[in-house]
């Protein structure tokens, strides 16, 4: 029988994970010249500087120097003496970064060497051959033979200025390549076009990102949450002079009322604020947060400013973007369906301007290495009677950097529809395309009444971190809001009337997280700490009849029922006296009760509970809420149990078409749905189908769980005995 841990539930979604340590910032520095061994960092710009070193022409001082004045440009360098350690880095995973690659000194054969190991590498752009040892009529020759070799050169300054020159093209490319962006998608439910790599990616993402900048924006911000963006910046650029200098002068001149000047500069604020939205770096998004929650304050103003002054209205925008023809074909299946953008949109009013914008990209030297990419005109509608509920937006020319440009630049999140998709062949015979959006307010889409509901639920919590963490939690990441939560009790101190009951929600969050972890003595110690708190506070009766769910919870996956009835008991009877005989807390218990006969093998009694907890959850709750798909899923799991394969999969595919909508696709909800899928094929002998879902589910659990969680280690059994009957 599969563990039915994962899908128990509690009523506020608290967690987090591990034991109480203080917050540290992290260490990103990389040195100057790190050996491989030291560089185990993430780079949180988008390039790496990777500069193989043959040591034979020039003087260590001179090297030193030449990557001083490089880091201007990328900060992240990382030098190989031995090209052994340049493979070893290679078949690591070392995320989504670009690769730049400098072979230093030596000769053909050395270049050739290196050429042939890291050549066939995707995320690599751009290769330099720095050697004071070439002959004139060498250069050309041998850059002729791999298209990605930029220069061969013998001067330190021509290879440090054409460097910086093509890094600077590259990044400028690199925002018309990169648009991250979550589809809602009313035709299907999830695609298999939406790919890792994809820009695009499915309906639960779509929930989730609206969620966590909902959060940001309502957040308490201090001065403290500006020096930690400050330090965190620091600590990413120590020992680079030039950025560090950046850094100070932000430091010191910075203002709520410039958010829009300093995120147009195009610095270290636009490099890492950019790829963390296009990563969804949450991590860095939470560190970046007062910045993110001033640069939406100062649309807002922007926005009500020209209103005001009763200055023409917006009307239509445009944008030009390199884009895949997966991402290209996602939108084209995606007609009427919504679009959520993870970033900052920058737009303009010219579209002559945007044409050319993505005509000079298209053709840029920079570009042959992205040749498969479609050039795309984004035509933007704005209609000005329904901007009232829109992100906020706002033509930034008066507060830019560049004040030239022409741009409006939209709030991260903003939501438009697809209206249409249509190619543009010219005399030539080259094609473009256009996409036609409408800016749409966050009443239109068809999740909005799920984000109200859980956007509710999650910033009533007051203290920061508590709410970044509950949010961490409802989305799987158990071990990322570990931090959040215990950032949060530190920050506390000690218990107090005002606080006590915010202390013991962390405590119950951190039980939770235990708990959906497979450690249950963990999780029941965290509870009792929580359940000692809650029992001094007068009328805590909601609390304590959640503390009483969890304490159940842990019972019933040790398999100790009886004591695990008694709490579920004790937790309905607060719930039917506090809110009725129907209300999504007596549904949660009556859902929890239903799992703990299937875990009996009470099945009869499994559904009865379950049918009631599906019944108050279908009335109560908004249509794609994720506790009705987990209920939904536990009633094909009874009928899997008995045997009962085709009602078994009816249930669960519906189950499945709720989670797409309404979580990440990273979530251990899905990991679990897919194993279960995998069981039924097992049985119905579809080895094939039934290969694909436990691969898929190994995929999620592996991404947040150890490999010895209870989840990973069944999930695998089966993967195995499978893997070894094909062959």
């Amino acid at each position: 029988m599969a563990n039915n841990q994962n899908t128990r539930e509690y009523r506020e979604n608290l967690c987090s994970l591990s034991t109480k340590m203080p917050y540290t910032a992290p260490d990103y520095f990389t040195p100057l010249i790190p050996s491989v061994e030291a560089d185990n960092r993430r780079n949180l710009e988008t390039f790496t500087l990777i500069w193989v070193e043959f040591n034979i022409n020039i003087a260590t001082n001179d090297i030193h120097l030449v990557q001083k004045k490089l880091r201007q440009a990328i900060n992240r360098i990382i030098t190989f003496n031995d090209i052994s350690k340049l493979d070893d880095w290679l078949q690591k995973n070392y995320g989504s970064d670009k690769i730049v690659l400098i072979i230093s000194g030596g000769f053909e054969r050395e270049w050739q060497r290196v050429i042939e190991r890291i050549n066939n590498v995707s995320r690599l752009v751009y290769i330099y051959i720095f050697s004071e040892m070439i002959a004139v009529d060498f250069k050309e020759t041998f850059a002729k033979v791999n298209k990605k070799i930029r220069a061969v050169i013998s001067d330190q300054d021509e290879l440090i200025c054409l460097v910086k020159h093509d890094q600077h093209e590259l990044e400028k490319l690199e925002d018309v390549m990169s648009l991250p962006m979550n589809i809602y998608d009313v035709n299907t439910v999830g695609s298999s076009l939406a790919k890792e790599n994809s820009s695009t990616s499915l309906n639960g993402n779509f929930l989730w990102f609206q969620l966590f900048i909902e959060v940001f924006l309502r957040m308490e911000h201090t001065a403290t949450d500006f020096l930690e963006l400050v330090n965190f910046c620091k600590e990413i650029y120590m020992d680079n002079t030039s950025q560090l200098e950046v850094i100070n002068e932000f430091q010191q001149n910075y203002t709520y009322s410039r958010a829009v000047f300093w995120y147009s500069r195009e610095i270290f604020l636009y490099k890492i604020l950019n790829k963390a939205l296009r990563c969804q770096n949450l991590e860095t998004l939470i560190a970046f947060r007062t910045f993110i929650n001033d640069l939406c304050n100062q649309l807002q103003n922007l926005q009500e400013d020209a209103a005001l002054r009763n200055l023409s209205k917006i009307t239509r925008v445009y944008r030009g973007q390199l884009m895949s023809n997966i991402e290209l074909e996602r939108i084209q299946s995606s007609i009427s369906s919504y679009i959520s953008m993870n970033s900052f949109l920058s737009t303009t009013v010219d579209r002559d301007l945007a044409l050319f914008l993505i005509e000079s990209a298209a053709t840029s030297v920079s570009a042959p290495v992205e040749n498969a990419l479609k050039p795309v005109l984004f035509d933007i509608e704005i209609d000005p009677s329904s901007s009232r509920n829109v992100k906020p937006f706002a033509d930034i020319s008066s507060q830019s950097y560049f004040q030239t440009e022409k741009e409006v630049l939209f709030m991260i999140g903003s939501v438009f529809k697809i209206e249409k998709v249509t190619e543009v062949v010219d005399d030539r015979g080259t094609g473009s395309w256009t996409i036609n959006l409408l800016l749409c307010s966050s009443k239109e889409h068809q999740l909005e009444q799920l984000v109200s509901y859980l956007n509710d639920k999650i910033t009533k919590y007051k203290p920061k971190f508590i709410a970044i963490a509950h949010l961490l939690i409802d989305m799987g990441e158990y071990r990322k809001a570990e931090k959040y939560y215990q950032r949060q009790l530190d920050e506390l101190g000690n218990i107090d009337e005002k606080n006590a009951k915010t202390i013991a929600s962390c405590y119950t969050g951190l039980g939770t997280a235990a708990h959906y972890l497979g450690d249950y003595n963990l999780a029941i110690s965290y509870h009792e700490k929580a359940l000692n708190i809650h029992s001094m506070i007068p009328n805590s009766h909601e609390e304590l009849s959640i503390c009483y769910n969890w304490f159940a919870n842990a019972f019933a996956d040790k398999k100790e029922y009886e004591k695990a009835l008694d709490y579920y008991n004790k937790s309905l009877k607060i719930n039917e006296k506090v809110f009725g005989l129907e209300s999504v807390d007596v549904a949660m218990i009556y859902y929890n009760i239903g799992i703990l006969h299937t875990d009996q093998s009470n099945y009869e009694d499994a559904l009865t509970y379950l049918n009631r907890a599906l019944e108050i959850r279908e009335k109560l709750l908004p249509p794609n809420h994720y506790s009705i798909a987990r209920t939904i899923e536990n009633i094909g799991f009874v009928y899997f149990n008995r045997k009962e394969h085709q009602s078994a999969l009816t249930y669960f595919q519906r189950s499945l078409e709720i989670f797409m909508k309404s979580e990440t696709e990273i979530h251990q909800d899905l990991a679990l749905l897919y194993h279960r899928f995998g069981r039924v094929y097992v049985d119905l002998d579809k080895i094939e189908l039934a290969l694909d879902y436990f691969t898929k589910a190994d995929k999620i659990y592996r991404s947040s769980l150890l490999p010895t969680t209870p989840y990973v280690i069944e999930n695998q059994q089966y993967l195995d005995r499978i893997i070894n009957n094909l062959n």
